[in-house]
This record gives C-alpha cells, sequence and structure tokens, in this order.
C-alpha cells in the first residue's frame, strides 16, 4: 500500500491498519524538493504497488500520470479526503477504482471479525526510498523490528514521554524517525497535533 500525502491522521491510521494485516507500507514524499513525476513512477513501478492513498493535493498528479500509461501497476485509488464527482469520472477514465477513505473505515467496524494475518518481528514493514543526497535513490526494506528498536534511543538520550506530552508532527512522516516518533506516540499513549504545513503558523 502506497500513501501519497501530507502528515495527517488517515496517513497513521491506514498504517496501523496495515501493521496489523503484515501489509507493507511504501511512502511517496510530497515535499517539493522530493517530489517530480519521475521520482513517483520511479518508487511506484519499481515496489509494483497496486494500492495507493491520495489526497486532494495529490490526486491529480496519480491520475495524470495514469491517464499517460505510466504506472503499470497502480489499480486502486483511496482518496483521504471528500470526493468529487470529476475525480470519480477522471479515475473511471483512466481504469482506476476509487474508494472512500470514511466509507472503508465505516465497512471496517462492520467487518471487524474478519481474520488477520499477523506480522512477527521480521515482517516487512516500510519499503523506504532514500533522498538521494549522496546519489542515486535507493530502497530500504524496514521490518517491524526495526521501528521496535528504535524506541530504546528516546530512554538512551534521557526522554521520558507520557500521556500528556503532545508532539507536532512536522517532519515529513516519510521520514524514519518520523515514523519511529509516530510509534511512540501509540506506545507512550501520547497526542500528535499535525502541521498544516505553512511555518508561519508554527508559533
Amino acid at each position: 500500500m502506497a500513501i501519497f500525502t501530507e502528515n495527517r491522521t488517515e496517513w497513521f491510521m491506514t498504517e496501523l491498519a496495515c501493521c496489523a494485516n503484515s501489509v507493507c507500507i511504501v511512502p511517496v514524499a510530497v515535499e517539493q524538493q522530493f517530489t517530480s513525476n519521475e521520482r513517483v513512477c520511479s518508487i511506484l513501478n519499481i515496489t509494483e504497488v497496486e494500492s495507493i492513498c491520495v489526497s486532494r493535493k495529490t490526486i491529480g498528479l496519480i491520475l495524470d500520470l495514469k491517464s499517460q500509461d505510466k504506472l503499470k501497476h497502480i489499480k486502486k485509488l483511496v482518496m483521504f479526503d471528500r470526493m468529487d464527482d470529476i475525480h470519480t469520472t477522471l479515475a473511471s477514465q483512466c481504469g482506476l477504482e476509487l474508494f472512500s477513505f470514511n466509507d472503508l473505515v465505516s465497512e471496517g467496524f462492520r467487518i471487524h471479525a474478519v481474520e488477520k494475518e499477523e506480522p512477527n518481528a521480521d515482517t516487512l514493514l516500510i519499503l523506504g526510498v532514500t533522498s538521494g543526497t549522496t546519489g542515486e535513490p535507493k530502497i530500504a526494506m524496514l521490518t517491524h523490528i526495526n521501528f521496535i528498536s528504535g524506541q530504546a534511543s528516546h530512554e538512551f538520550f534521557g526522554f521520558c514521554f507520557t500521556e500528556h506530552d503532545v508532539y507536532l508532527s512536522y517532519v515529513p512522516i516519510t521520514h524514519v524517525y518520523e515514523q519511529i516518533l509516530h510509534i511512540s506516540a501509540v506506545m507512550f499513549s501520547f497526542s500528535i497535533g499535525y502541521s498544516s504545513g505553512d511555518t508561519t503558523k508554527l508559533v
């Protein structure tokens, strides 16, 4: 399952659902310095992912690339935001199935008893793509134990998280350290606040 959106609650909810079912995540950065048509195509085609989560900010690029036959494997879109008729029409013209995130969550509550394929320590969690600062971007295979091991660093550096803490998620969630902090939020029950992306509103 690829996720191509800004940091938001639905991003992490999708990741947790995938974790519970041994589904591997392919994060795709939306930040301008890491996003180009060629890079998005490369990530999605190399990983051969068939489903991708999008937002209003990113659905246009995916529909455009699919209409040009540049995305060989994508078959399903999951829309985090409210869908417009134009999204449904364009997706259909490209041969894509378009699903509403909220509808899928509601359906999940209805059939919650479905059997899950639970992960083990060595199950792949993320196929991460490096930023390419030292050469061509590379794909890193990261397992559940990799991220669990990352939790040991907090105590080593003197952090003591509690349920009273609030964490501002500003670094792109495609980054490994941001992933580790999100998992910390689950482990220590502290809150996450998502940045709008506008640095002038941080204070």
